[in-house]
């Protein structure tokens, strides 16, 4: 019974462990609401312009970042709630995004002040030896008839150029 039992106790640290492990934590604002002004690269810490440009006619100045190649890449970002808008890679050479999912902050609660999304937008990125850049940009789209986000795009809000060097 006493093995049974220190088994199960294993198992559960095991378990919590892992869970534990998988978390995205990510810095917030005085809210609780992820920062819109930082990016995370392989869990480094950057900051960014959290400025938004809302002209249709330019891009806006992006805010440039170098770090050391590695052939995978990890990048969060906060999500917004300006709808239809998203943050994408821009596929360059020898930049293929291999993962892109949503999250929520870890810090989400139901006592928050209503405020900004406290989603985050996650990309995994495989870069080959001859990338020299990612483009990571933060764009608004237009609406079809039905409502629905179309290819146009509307406005670049933001963009960061991550160089490898």
């Amino acid at each position: 019974m006493k093995k049974l039992l220190s088994g199960i106790l294993i198992s559960l640290m095991c378990v919590s462990f892992v869970a534990c492990a998988n978390k995205t934590v990510f810095p917030v604002d005085n809210g609780g609401y992820p920062k819109n002004d930082v990016v995370l690269i392989n869990g480094e810490e950057y900051s960014i312009n959290g400025s938004y440009n809302t002209d249709q006619e330019i891009i806006p100045e992006p805010t440039v970042i170098e770090i050391k190649r590695q052939e995978k890449i990890k990048i969060i970002v906060a999500d917004h709630d300006f709808y239809p808008s998203d943050w994408c890679i821009e596929e360059t050479e020898g930049i293929t995004a291999t993962t892109y999912t949503s999250s929520y902050s870890e810090n989400k609660s139901d006592d928050m002040p209503d405020g900004a999304s406290s989603g985050l937008r996650i990309f995994e990125i495989t870069a080959e030896k001859d990338a020299k850049e990612i483009i990571l940009m933060h764009k608004s789209y237009s609406l079809n008839e039905e409502n629905k986000q179309t290819e146009d795009v509307l406005c670049v809000y933001q963009q960061v150029i991550i160089k490898l060097s």
